[in-house]
């Protein structure tokens, strides 16, 4: 099931986690960008920090040094004993704008 929700601007991904978790979301480069209408929607953030090369590394509560972007989230995610989930794989699609849908 999918829901429409306003944003001002975001982008597709798709995380896939080495504990082959996947997760299809938007992403937005800047907390700021969310709206209140998508954190109501969608209560729970995390950040992705980067790599060295500037690549999607782990999935985090919270980033401020090589930080990617945060993802939103209808339910919380499990980040296991270390407080982080590493990404294997992961895709980004077009940026929305407007109304779009996100997968819960």
């Amino acid at each position: 099931m999918t829901n429409s929700v306003e944003v001002e601007v975001g982008t597709r991904i798709s995380l896939l986690f080495v504990n082959r978790k996947e997760i299809d979301t938007l992403v937005f480069f800047g907390r700021s960008q969310i709206s209140d209408m998508v954190r109501k929607k969608y209560p729970f953030m995390y950040d992705i920090r980067m790599d060295e090369h500037g690549w999607p590394d782990t999935l985090e509560p919270y980033v401020a040094i090589n930080y990617f972007g945060t993802i939103v989230s209808k339910t919380r995610i499990d980040l296991m004993e270390r407080g982080a989930l590493e990404i294997e794989g992961w895709m980004t699609y077009e940026p929305v704008a407007s109304t779009c849908k996100i997968p819960d």
